[in-house]
């Protein structure tokens, strides 16, 4: 089916399944941008002061530090970290250490276990 669009022209949509009945109501997701194969961290992760953005990483004696990190696209779920981690460093998650991981990046919302999985960039924020 296709429809019209708002100020940037019109868009199509293909659907798996009859549309629903007038009256009834419909979720749908719009792929923005898709990335494969870039480093996610789970976007409560992420904490920002003023322009800068830091994870925080264990430290020395048990002890909590911050890192500056340069983020991409965020579904709300994950967020792309371009630079200030790679992959498989540790980065903390309230009281739960996880591990950095490098995912791909689909139409459909991140998923997995902290710290990354199967990642979608689904909407960009």
């Amino acid at each position: 089916a296709a429809g019209q669009g708002g100020p940037r022209g019109g868009f199509a949509a293909a659907l798996n399944q009859a549309p629903p009945a007038p009256g009834m109501s419909a979720s749908v997701t719009l792929l923005i941008e898709a990335k494969e194969g870039v480093l996610s961290v789970p976007a409560s992760a992420v904490h920002q002061r003023g322009a800068e953005r830091y994870v925080l990483v264990p430290g020395p004696d048990d002890t909590e530090q911050e890192r500056v990190v340069t983020v991409g696209l965020t579904n709300g779920t994950s967020t792309e970290i371009t630079s200030g981690l790679e992959d498989g460093d540790a980065i903390l998650l309230g009281t739960i250490a996880a591990t950095t991981s490098t995912s791909a990046a689909g139409a459909a919302p991140a998923g997995g276990p902290p710290g990354g999985g199967a990642g979608g960039f689904g909407g960009l924020r």
